[in-house]
Order: structure tokens, then sequence, then C-alpha cells
């Protein structure tokens, strides 16, 4: 909401923003967000994914946005 308001002339008018949303996409904590433009219906979204690597979650997908590969197979609990 917050990107489709600051790319819209008007946004505190809902339908201006509506119309702004088929023009947004990034990337944000949930991963690709991308609206289709004539329905605002989400149509681009790739969930990231986060692995918990030495104590601190670490996000390793998708390759763009993560900070680490995935570590596979994992140590056992018990050895961690």
């Amino acid at each position: 909401m917050q990107a489709a308001m600051e790319k819209c002339a008007k946004p505190l008018d809902s339908d201006a923003v509506r119309q702004a949303v088929g023009n947004v996409s990034f990337t944000d904590f949930f991963g690709d967000m991308a609206f289709d433009p004539v329905t605002g219906w989400q149509t681009g979204h790739q969930m990231s994914a986060l692995q918990w690597q030495d104590g601190k979650p670490i996000c390793v997908y998708p390759d763009k946005v993560a900070k680490a590969p995935l570590r596979y197979p994992m140590a056992k609990w018990s050895t961690l």
C-alpha cells in the first residue's frame, strides 16, 4: 500500500491508489510482490525462506535476496 501511495499523484484517493497498484512491484520481507493492473490481484509473489544458521535466522531463498546458501543436510539437533 505504501509503495502504491508513494507512486500516486493523489495518495488519499482510494481509486487513484488502486490504479497505481498495477504499476508497483518490489521485494519485501515476504518475497517478490506484483499486482495485476486491471484487477488489483496479487500476481507476482515468490515467498522467501529462512533457515537457522549458527543461531541466527538467515534468508536462503530466493537467490537474489539470499544472505547464505541453504545448508542441507543439516547437523542433528543433538549436535548443535
